[in-house]
């Protein structure tokens, strides 16, 4: 039942184009055409824009993204304080974790077994390895200096 109730849908929808293709007149079909390219170059302009703004917007991302050697600052936008960094890419997974669980003991317990570094927000560090996600850096200055940690790479921004 199904198949001959999609079969007959099938057949309708030919039938009705074919009955309006055949009531009319060359010079509407010719319109119709016409206003059917006008819509599919509009439509393809529109892509084409998307696809530039998307392109310009991933190689500004890259360009600001710190690279190897790159002389960058911690920061956490407008505000101050201590900021801390991994000592490794796992000690990076646990510390995201237990910030994304208000997880403040076991935030506590990552710092007490020396699995994270503190230093201030706005220290300078050089960028030993970027990454889109995660940055790789070394503390230049302050009680940390000369320590390298795991920070996510939101936080390292270019010293220009």
């Amino acid at each position: 039942m199904f198949k001959k109730g999609c079969l007959l849908l099938i057949i309708l929808i030919i039938g009705s184009t074919a009955f309006m293709i055949a009531t009319k007149t060359p010079e509407e079909i010719r319109e119709s055409i016409e206003k059917a390219e006008v819509q599919s170059k509009a439509t393809q302009k529109k892509w084409d824009d998307d696809r530039r703004i998307a392109a310009e917007k991933a190689a500004k991302e890259a360009a600001e993204r710190p690279k190897l050697g790159d002389i960058a600052r911690l920061t956490m936008g407008e505000e101050q304080g201590m900021m801390y960094l991994a000592v490794d890419e796992k000690a990076l997974d646990e510390y995201e974790k237990a910030i994304s669980a208000g997880d403040s003991h076991g935030i506590t317990q990552l710092m007490l077994v020396g699995k994270l570094i503190g230093a201030q927000s706005r220290t300078r560090v050089r960028v030993l390895e970027g990454g889109v996600f995660r940055t790789k850096v070394r503390i230049l200055e302050g009680d940390s200096n000369g320590q390298a940690g795991w920070i996510p790479a939101e936080f390292v921004k270019i010293i220009r």
